[in-house]
């Protein structure tokens, strides 16, 4: 039988997913993502995203959580990163968070 190891979080990761955790269960529903599936032509929805829970989440700095301090960012590593997204996972929670987090990235590799 192959052995598989459990990943312990530190403080600080174990806050983020609580706070990820949290914020998925009052803003993220199965309801919210019903009607964004139905209401694209919703201005609320029409870049195929909630925009308000999609600021919340900015505001939150998710938006820049492996992005450098100096850069405005978090700082925080490739673990942090996959704890958030595991929570976000969880409700299928439909955000341009990667893609950000890839332009970003990107934008400061090329100066």
């Amino acid at each position: 039988m192959p052995q598989t190891s459990s990943l312990v979080l530190s403080e600080e990761q174990q806050l983020l997913k609580d706070s990820a955790r949290d914020f998925v269960a009052d803003q993220c529903s199965i309801d919210s993502l019903r009607e964004l599936r139905d209401q694209r032509d919703d201005a609320k929805f029409d870049l195929g995203f909630d925009k308000a829970a999609w600021k919340q989440m900015a505001e939150l700095g998710w938006a820049g959580i492996t992005i450098p301090e100096e850069f405005g960012g978090a700082e925080l590593g490739l673990a942090e990163l996959g704890v958030l997204l595991e929570e976000l996972g969880r409700k299928l929670v439909i955000t341009p968070l990667v893609s950000t987090l890839v332009a970003g990235a990107g934008c400061l590799l090329e100066g």
